[in-house]
This record gives C-alpha cells, sequence and structure tokens, in this order.
C-alpha cells in the first residue's frame, strides 16, 4: 500500500457513507422499519427533527472551519426539508415541488461559484442573500399569488415523458452546477462539492414525486433527509482529515500523520530518510514557484514507486516507511533513487538576471535538469528499540550520504554506517 491511496481514501470512504446511508432508506421502503416508528411516538417525533440537528452541526463545524459554502449547503437542505415537509396544501404541492427542483440546485450554485470569505464579510453577505431572496421570495409568493408561482415553474421537457414532472430548468441548473463543481480549484471543497452532487438526484427524485402528488411519508422524507446529514457530517470530516493530515502542496501525508503512523508500527519496519540534493539552488536560481514544482516532482515518484508510505517530513524532506526490515527495504530504495535520477525535469521559470545573456531571446524554451535526492536508511536495534530512536539513526546515515558525496544511499545498522549505494 503506497502513500497515494492515504488521500484516496476519502473518496472510497464517501461512497461507503453514502451506501450505508442508503440502507435505512431502503429499509422504510421495504416497510420493516416504518410500523415500528408509527407505534412509538416519541421516537417518530424525534426521528422527525433529526435531519435539522445533523445539517445544523455539518454548519456549525463548517463555519468553525471556515468553509462558507459547506455552510450555506447544509442550510439550503435544511430549508428544503422545511418546506417539503407535511402537511402540503394540494394546491401548493405541484409549484412547491417545481420550485424547489429549480431553487435548490440553482442557490447551491451560486454558492459553490461565489468565492470564500468571511460569515460576517462580503461573501457571507451574499450567500446569504442569494439563499433568502430563492427560498424567501417563493415563500412569499406562495402566500400571495400562487397561480403566478405555478406559472413561472410550468415549463417542462420538450420530451413528453410522463414519469418527470418537473421543468427543464432543474436539469439545466443541475448540469451546470456539476461543472461548477468539477471545476473548482480548492480541493477540499471540491470534495464535499461531490457529495453534494451524490445527493442532488435522490432530492430530485423525491421532487418529482411530489410534483406527481403522490403522498410522501414524513417519516421517509425524514430519512432521506437524515441521509444527506450522515453524508455531510462525513465529507465534512474528510476535509477536516485533508487539512490535517495531507501537506497541501505535495499531496501526500505530512509530518503529523508520520508522528500518527510511527506510534502505530509493529516489530518489523524500515524508516528511510530523504533530502533533495541542492534544493537551495532552485529556490536561488528560479525562485520559490520551481522550487515548489521540485518538491511536488519528489512526492508524486516517492508516492507511486516507493512501494512504501511516503510523507513530507518538513522543508524539502520526506520519509518513507516499509512494514519489513532494512535489507529488504534496501533494495526498493535504491530503485526509486536510481530512477528518480534517470527522469528529466524541465525548468520553466526564467533565470535570475544576473545569469541571463545580454539578447535573451523573445522565449525561452523549458530545460531539462536533473533532480536526485540522497537517502538514510534505519531499522529497530538494540540501540534504536523506539521509532523515534530509529528516525533518528536514519536521519544520521541520511546526513552521512550527503557528507559523502550526495545522491547515494546508506544504511544505519547501528554503531557503524555502511555505504550501500553511490551512483554519482
Amino acid at each position: 500500500m503506497n502513500s497515494r491511496s492515504l488521500y484516496r481514501g476519502p473518496y472510497v470512504s464517501l461512497g461507503v457513507a453514502l451506501l450505508l446511508a442508503a440502507f435505512p432508506l431502503i429499509a422504510l421502503y421495504q416497510g420493516s422499519f416504518l410500523p415500528y416508528l408509527q407505534n412509538n411516538k416519541t421516537l417518530a417525533d424525534t426521528f422527525v427533527v433529526l435531519p435539522y440537528f445533523l445539517l445544523g452541526i455539518s454548519a456549525f463545524l463548517s463555519w468553525k472551519m471556515n468553509q462558507l459554502s459547506i455552510v450555506f449547503s447544509s442550510f439550503i437542505f435544511a430549508v428544503c426539508y422545511l418546506m417539503m415537509a407535511p402537511p402540503l396544501p394540494p394546491e401548493t404541492l405541484l409549484v412547491k415541488a417545481r420550485a424547489l427542483s429549480v431553487l435548490t440546485p440553482l442557490t447551491l450554485l451560486v454558492v459553490f461559484w461565489t468565492p470564500q470569505g468571511r460569515l460576517f464579510g462580503t461573501a457571507g453577505l451574499y450567500m446569504l442573500s442569494a439563499t433568502v431572496f430563492s427560498f424567501g421570495g417563493l415563500r412569499m409568493m406562495l402566500r400571495s399569488d400562487p397561480k403566478a408561482a405555478a406559472k413561472l415553474f410550468e415549463h417542462q421537457l420538450p420530451l413528453h415523458l410522463d414519469f418527470w414532472k418537473l421543468p427543464d430548468l432543474s436539469i439545466v441548473f443541475f448540469l451546470i452546477f456539476t461543472f461548477v463543481i468539477l471545476r473548482l480549484k480548492d480541493k477540499d471543497l471540491k470534495r464535499y462539492g461531490l457529495s453534494v452532487f451524490f445527493c442532488l438526484p435522490g432530492l430530485i427524485y423525491l421532487l418529482n414525486r411530489f410534483a406527481m402528488q403522490e403522498a410522501m411519508e414524513p417519516h421517509i422524507l425524514a430519512m432521506f433527509f437524515t441521509s444527506i446529514g450522515m453524508v455531510c457530517i462525513y465529507a465534512m470530516y474528510q476535509v477536516y482529515w485533508q487539512k490535517i493530515y495531507i501537506d497541501q502542496l505535495t499531496e501526500i501525508p505530512n509530518r503529523r500523520a508520520l508522528d500518527e503512523a510511527l506510534m502505530r508500527m509493529g516489530r518489523i519496519y524500515a524508516i528511510v530518510m530523504v533530502d533533495i540534493d541542492h534544493f537551495k539552488q532552485f529556490n536561488d536560481n528560479y525562485g520559490h514557484e520551481e522550487g515548489d514544482n521540485v518538491l511536488r516532482f519528489v512526492a508524486s515518484h516517492l508516492a507511486t514507486e516507493s512501494g512504501g508510505r511516503a510523507y513530507r517530513y518538513g522543508g524539502e524532506e520526506f520519509c518513507i516507511l516499509y512494514y519489513t526490515d532494512a535489507d529488504e527495504a534496501f533494495p526498493m530504495v535504491e530503485e526509486i533513487r536510481s530512477s528518480l535520477e534517470k527522469k528529466d525535469f524541465y525548468i520553466r521559470a526564467p533565470r535570475k538576471k544576473e545569469d541571463r545573456p545580454k539578447k535573451k531571446p523573445l522565449t525561452e524554451a523549458p530545460r531539462k535538469v536533473t533532480v536526485t535526492v540522497s537517502m538514510g536508511l534505519a531499522s529497530p536495534s538494540q540501540t534504536a528499540p523506539t521509532p523515534e530512536a530509529v528516525r533518528k539513526c536514519a536521519d544520521r546515515a541520511l546526513y552521512e550520504a550527503k557528507a559523502r558525496g550526495r545522491n547515494q544511499s546508506v544504511v544505519d545498522i547501528g554503531e557503524e554506517l555502511e555505504a550501500a549505494s553511490r551512483a554519482i
């Protein structure tokens, strides 16, 4: 298992959460849980308000993490549940279903499209205005002139589908929302937006049932929005997990994740400390942006080729954990070091003024350079029985590799350092 699977985990976990949330809903449809709720009034009343509680937790946690779009998406689902809650007058059932099928994806689209900011700032005011204008305006229209509201949302798809009673704008805004989510640059927000994307088709399905004026059991409605609340909270947890345990620059696990992994190590393992050779020269000659590209380049190589779990330790240093001893890990260490040396890295940033020729061409082609690393490897021994002691031994071996000329691997075998390879 390599380290890339660690940050693919949230996608897998989100799929599992969606499946788990679907099981209670299926049970309600099958009638196995519904009679029990109907015979227990206290539990039934509690169950009906459970979606508000879960969506409220999601909004509160996202507010604490300064994720404004997540705050308002939870609020939008809660308002939608409130407006769908029975009893609904028959004359407004169709209008509400059609209106919510349009306004919900439209408002979510505005919320996720708006740049992030503070809750009590311009971004928060803009999102709040969009939410209040959409749902508050619908409520006022239904009270004052239901016929005008019905006329506004009466347009149908030209396909003449008998089962489809919602306006075509619901699909249009859903597709635009999907496009916006897929184009988000904020990866944490994108992960949460994908969870909202998975919830919307089920919501539109329920609204279509409302539009056909089918009776909707309040507990089934509560269970569906309870499932949405569960997915939102779980997706919020994954956003938190990414922020805490994943390095934002290299997208591999960070030092906090490494420290926790070291606490769970067994008896047989190996720790490799990795340092990029002459990294300061990249920053000095080409700028910090190009230095960041080097870090991403090396991190991607270690995460995909190491055969172990790669972590960013700090600065230009990385760490790899192997669940085997140093003798078995060493061939893999040498392989990733030598294969990195053979890879081409292209410098796209311009050189500093003092390094440029006087007659510099208008365009400068990317230059190919070689990126190498020095590596120190250690395993538990009598003098290093704990993971932290092993890490220090690996760090000592790393500095020995740098002292011997860099671009090589050195194994720490306790009191003696053994030069394992030198590829320069």
